[in-house]
Formats: structure tokens, sequence, C-alpha cells
């Protein structure tokens, strides 16, 4: 507390001893919980993370375009799980942290991110296989679906993880 609040409260005949007791109460609510005080931030950083995830899923999907037009499928299968999950342990870091989160925004996490991933995958797997057409690439033309549903399931592995892991301690 400032010198001048210390003042005034022993004007108005605070102990020493409540003075502190005070002190120690807003210092430990200070560390506590700095989040419940800006609540309005919470869901700036939850939309602002949806927004990085998105942008990131996109350009994952726009990286992965030589390697659909190289690779065999069990190599590329590989690649994608790995980096489905690696990309949804970011994801789960971003979003699972933000406290005071309600269910509505896990639900609409779950939901958008991985039908928005599908989508770019189902598009960019679609743009590798023209590529090869254009390209006379003799590789196996790649099932959009699958790629999709491949990369979504390990990208959405982690965050399933831990709000089942967060309930159960509950």
């Amino acid at each position: 507390m400032k010198k001048k609040t210390v003042r005034r409260l022993k004007e108005r005949g605070w102990s020493e001893e409540e003075i502190k007791k005070t002190e120690e109460i807003i210092k430990k609510r200070y560390r506590e919980d700095k989040s419940r005080s800006l609540p309005s931030m919470n869901r700036v950083l939850y939309w602002s993370a949806i927004v990085v995830i998105i942008l990131g899923n996109f350009i994952i999907s726009m990286f992965l375009i030589p390697f659909l037009l190289i690779l065999k499928k069990f190599s590329l299968d590989i690649i994608i799980i790995t980096i489905g999950f690696a990309f949804g342990l970011l994801f789960n870091l971003l979003v699972i942290d933000i406290e005071h989160i309600e269910k509505k925004h896990h639900f609409i996490t779950l939901l958008i991110i991985p039908i928005i991933a599908f989508i770019n995958f189902i598009v960019m797997v679609n743009i590798a296989n023209s590529l090869a057409n254009v390209l006379n690439l003799a590789v196996a033309r790649q099932n959009p679906y699958f790629i999709s549903l491949l990369y979504v399931s390990a990208f959405v592995l982690p965050y399933l993880y831990s709000l089942i892991v967060k309930k159960a301690y509950k």
C-alpha cells in the first residue's frame, strides 16, 4: 500500500496489524486471479485465438500441397497425423487455458474449427489433385475426405482429451 493510504488508515484508527492484514488480502487477491477483473479480455483473447487457429489451419493446408504431390499414401498419412496433432496441441494450449470460458464457447470451438479445417483440407487436396493432373505426376490421387478426416481427428484429439480430463477433475 502507498504510504499516504497507510497514514490515512492510521489517522482513522486502524491498527498496524489490521493494515498489514488488509494489505496481504489485497496482494493475495491480485496474485490469485487477475482475469476476473478483465472478463472482456478473455473473450477478446478467445476469439483472437480462434482466428489465429483458422489462419494457421489454412497455412498448414497450403504447406502440405507439395507433400500431397510427392509422397506416397502411408508417409503422407503419418505427416498429416503428426502435423494435425502438433497443431492441435498448440490450439489446446491457446484455448483451454483461457479462464472463465463458458460451455457454449467450448462447444463452438469444438464445432467450428474442425468444420472449417475439414472444408479447407478438402479444397487443398482437390487443388493438389488438379495440379497433379496438370503436371502429369504419377502420384496416386488422394481422397480429400479421408485426408481431411485424418487431419481433423488428430487436430481435435488433444482438445477433447483436455476437456474430458478437466471434467474428471472437477
